[in-house]
């Protein structure tokens, strides 16, 4: 899906505050709790039937590791209407969370109302704020070409997000970045 940068949010906005259920674990997330006292803040929309996101596993394994070790909050948001994909379902979310070792937030978007706050449009299409610097990466994870491949930890170049996140954690002063995502769309 091809689109320009979102229209909701500019670089340097603050991130929408959100509160959902977790599909990972029991609970819900709080956004202004989960990210209190990290360095940054990473939200991915997903959704389990998108061959993107499914391809993309390892890369977000790779990514919630980087995020863990650098403490920059992770959470991925599913806001699929489950009513017409049953697989986008909270149940299929816990099951899909269960499949594939996912630890970190996986949560639940109903109302769509996250989504729309974010003007996100695809899956897997990721944002990353600083406290001081709000947005400043918006776009794709990884190349679409790293899809069910086996990644190579030394090569950063085509996993877009972990590679900004890398140049973030070396100069705070990385210039913002928009790289356009590519996946299926959000199911309204």
């Amino acid at each position: 899906m091809e689109r320009e940068n979102s229209g909701n949010l500019s670089f340097g906005s603050q991130m929408p505050s959100f509160f959902l259920p977790n599909a990972s674990s029991e609970g819900v997330i709080d956004s202004g709790k989960f990210f209190a006292g990290t360095i940054a803040q990473v939200v991915i929309f997903v959704c389990n039937h998108c061959p993107y996101v499914q391809g993309a596993i390892a890369a977000f394994h790779a990514l919630a590791k980087l995020c863990h070790d650098s403490n920059i909050g992770l959470v991925v948001i599913s806001s699929n209407d489950a009513a017409k994909y049953p697989d986008d379902s909270f149940a299929k979310m816990k099951e899909f969370a269960k499949s594939r070792d996912i630890t970190w937030p996986y949560l639940y978007d109903e109302s769509q109302d996250v989504a729309r706050s974010f003007d996100a449009a695809c899956t897997p299409e990721a944002y990353l704020f600083t406290s001081e610097r709000g947005l400043i990466y918006h776009g794709a994870v990884i190349d679409r070409t790293l899809l069910n491949q086996e990644l190579n930890p030394g090569n950063l170049s085509s996993r877009y997000l972990e590679s900004f996140i890398h140049g973030l954690l070396q100069d705070a002063n990385i210039e913002p970045q928009f790289v356009r995502p590519v996946g299926c769309s959000i199911k309204w």
